[in-house]
């Protein structure tokens, strides 16, 4: 007669005690994330969800984290529904470096015309700290970081790296809109400013 008890081990990340991978006798048998049980399908679509968003950098991230859970448990279906994620993960990244190019061309095209005080220069960057564009403003430098989309608090993280860097102390936000509360030292360009339809 098999015993019906199993040994289940829950294990907490790493400085998350809201997010835990429990196992079943050995085996992965869910993620457990603010008290839910989710499974692997639930994962694959929360990450499909983070592509809808925009957050790509964030799906990028999980997405490969599930790969060998996801193919150990031989279940085609998720199989598949994981590869088609990984597939709208990839088409999203190239077209978003598309069109964010695009819109730091509107941005460089734009910019002296429409806000005289700015010119545009080209500086060397540190590799590992890369405005999309630079500007002068009476002899001061100031990076700008373009967003696709909302420009946000992970957005402004990354601009006030820059400007910490370069130590510097303007920055300029430039999207199609602002959902972060930026300080006064940066300021915001829509792309409708810029004469984007």
């Amino acid at each position: 007669m098999n015993s019906i008890n199993k040994i289940i081990t829950t294990e907490y990340m790493k400085d998350r005690s809201d997010v835990a991978v429990v196992y079943e006798d050995g085996s992965f048998s869910h993620y457990l994330i603010k008290g839910e049980k989710k499974t692997l399908f639930d994962m694959v679509t929360m990450a499909k969800e983070y592509i809808y968003e925009n957050n790509l950098s964030t799906a990028e991230k999980l997405i490969p984290i599930w790969k060998p859970l996801i193919y150990q448990s031989g279940d085609d279906n998720l199989i598949s529904y994981y590869q088609s994620v990984q597939f709208e993960l990839s088409y999203w990244r190239i077209s978003s470096l598309n069109n964010e190019f695009s819109y730091q061309k509107l941005f460089k095209d734009n910019v002296e015309k429409l806000f005289p005080e700015y010119k545009l220069i080209d500086i060397k960057n540190d590799p590992k700290h890369i405005p999309d564009v630079w500007v002068e403003e009476s002899g001061l430098m100031i990076p700008v970081e373009v967003k696709l989309r909302s420009f946000d608090n992970a957005a402004l993280k990354q601009l006030k790296r820059y400007m910490n860097h370069y130590k510097t102390n303007k920055g300029i936000a430039v999207a199609r809109n602002l959902t972060a509360n930026l300080p006064h030292n940066i300021r915001f360009i829509s792309f409708e400013e810029l004469g984007d339809d």
